[in-house]
């Protein structure tokens, strides 16, 4: 390879890395409307006119380029993370929480109409959720749900509770908007499903909330943990048990996700002092919780109906 070839590889490179999130949602939406059928149509014509060297060439180069400006993705981080919270801070958070909780209780969870209402919740309307009953990969890895960056569809596993299937379907979402880790889609998920009108994604969010929050509690003062858990309605405590949420340790698979829980302080208005600021729009987001806007993709506008982040 000659230097003007690797000048144009660098080039292309650099392109792919500063707009790597703009390239994936582009990706996606063209994926949504039967991107995946033309490639699919174009890998069969090469197998029957140039062989099967030349579909498995082009199917490796789908894959490899769909990866790399999938996992490009993984330096877009729109929350500004919180290593630590005050004790008293994390007491007021459970019990914010659980007053959520409490307001937006409800019994009703329509799987097929959560399905469809997900993509409207996180703003992302051509975004396709399946549910999933039988998967043994799914089962095997324990995981609650999967999102395809190849395909651009988001698995849930429906041996979940169904209580459950509002926030992971959200949260899958969040991974087809281009947010790879982990807390950050949790905290991306969590504050779309509280915009929602709909109680059975508020209830799912914040139970979700309540549980990586107690998880936190537990393992930094076990007395306040017992004392907040011995006031929980029973229909809470219910549903907490029902995914492993009360009297966790700190092996829980999920424990390396409480690192949303400083943010939920914050998004709750809640001073360091177990204050909640009643004044402040509590899903606002704060400045103190996102990034600078010298990002390059300003956070800014993430809570917006209407924006796509």
């Amino acid at each position: 390879m000659n230097k003007r070839n690797i000048r144009i590889t660098l080039a292309v490179a650099a392109l792919m890395f500063l707009k790597s999130r703009a390239l994936f949602l582009f990706m996606m939406d063209f994926l949504s409307i039967g991107g995946l059928f033309l490639i699919f149509i174009f890998s069969i014509v090469l197998l029957f006119k140039k062989g099967m060297k030349a579909f498995l060439l082009c199917l490796s180069f789908y894959t490899v380029l769909s990866s790399s400006i999938w996992l490009l993705n993984v330096f877009y981080k729109p929350y500004d993370m919180k290593s630590s919270c005050a004790l008293s801070s994390l007491c007021a958070l459970c019990d914010e929480l659980t007053k959520t909780c409490i307001q937006n209780y409800t019994e009703s969870f329509d799987l097929d109409a959560i399905l469809n209402k997900t993509p409207k919740v996180m703003n992302e309307k051509s975004a396709k959720v399946i549910l999933v009953y039988k998967s043994s990969f799914m089962e095997n890895m324990k995981l609650s749900g999967l999102f395809i960056p190849f395909t651009g569809h988001s698995l849930v596993n429906g041996k979940e509770p169904s209580f459950l299937i509002p926030f992971i379907s959200a949260h899958e979402v969040a991974h087809r908007k281009g947010i790879l880790n982990e807390g950050q889609a949790n905290m991306h998920a969590f504050l779309m499903c509280m915009q929602s009108d709909e109680p059975s994604f508020r209830y799912s969010a914040s139970v979700y909330a309540l549980k990586y929050s107690l998880i936190y509690l537990k393992e930094k003062n076990e007395a306040e943990y017992f004392r907040l858990v011995s006031k929980l309605p029973a229909f809470i405590i219910n549903d907490l048990n029902q995914f492993g949420a009360i009297n966790a340790g700190r092996n829980t698979p999920f424990s390396n996700y409480r690192d949303i829980v400083p943010l939920l302080i914050h998004a709750y208005s809640i001073t360091s002092h177990g204050v909640t600021n009643e004044t402040s729009s509590v899903f606002s987001v704060p400045s103190s919780v996102t990034k600078t806007p010298a990002t390059r993709f300003s956070p800014a506008f993430l809570l917006e109906k209407a924006a796509r982040i």
